[in-house]
């Protein structure tokens, strides 16, 4: 299978809000980390794990979304119509014809 590397960003930075969220918490139980900003660690540290939980969850739509955005280019690359050869005999002005419109 080939390795998507869109993936990357995203685990990494899942894995990061996966190792900041207990970390938060833990600095958040002890004396001096509840006082900061007035308790903020710990909903900071719920809303990492939240985010964490729903990367996992989307992290196959996104690799499904990838897949198919590159076979609808693959498609769209291979259907793509040639450009017509002119054969032009010495004359360099090509003729175009103006569209009629119905009055």
């Amino acid at each position: 299978m080939k390795k998507n590397k869109s993936d990357l960003p995203l685990k990494t930075l899942a894995k990061t809000f996966l190792i900041a969220s207990p970390v938060l918490f833990a600095i958040s139980l002890t004396g001096p980390g509840s006082e900061f900003l007035w308790g903020f660690l710990k909903p900071l540290s719920a809303l990492l794990f939240v985010n964490f939980f729903i990367m996992n969850l989307l992290a196959k739509e996104y690799a499904s979304y990838d897949a198919e955005q590159e076979l609808r280019l693959a498609l769209a690359a291979r259907n793509l119509p040639q450009p017509a050869e002119s054969h032009h005999q010495g004359s360099s002005v090509s003729s175009v014809t103006q569209p009629t419109f119905a009055h």
